[in-house]
């Protein structure tokens, strides 16, 4: 979602943060200790929040597309369903769950039946 709607409210900033902080500490920690998988799990850990932080920086538009367009087409050709054209999605090219977050996004009131509360909509989209 991040990819195709350029919008950094996908990626929570301060859980990629934190995570960023934990993963380095951990590995030079591991490196002190001379522990390979400690080292090669955080790593990894580092390495996919600074993939988050990439694209967080990227949708706020503080990295420009150019400098990160070879990861965007990785992305796209990765996952070909999850990024299509800007066309509007309908209840068939949704997954259920999908179907349900649409269904249940009433904060700015355009979206769900008025009058039900959050927990009385997803007690009745859970059971469809």
């Amino acid at each position: 979602m991040v990819i195709r709607e350029r919008d950094c409210r996908y990626i929570n900033l301060p859980i990629v943060v934190v995570s960023l902080t934990n993963a380095a500490v951990w590995t030079a920690y591991s490196i002190l200790k001379k522990d390979i998988p400690l080292f090669m799990t955080n790593v990894v850990a580092f390495a996919a929040m600074s993939l988050n932080m990439v694209f967080y920086l990227w949708a706020i538009e503080a990295i420009s597309t150019e400098r990160i367009a070879m990861m965007i087409s990785f992305f796209k050709v990765a996952f070909p369903d999850c990024i299509e054209s800007d066309k509007p999605l309908n209840d068939g090219d949704m997954n259920d769950q999908e179907i349900n977050e649409r269904n249940l996004d009433i904060e700015d009131g355009t979206m769900g039946d008025e009058g039900l509360t959050k927990a009385e909509l997803q007690a009745r989209f859970l059971h469809q």
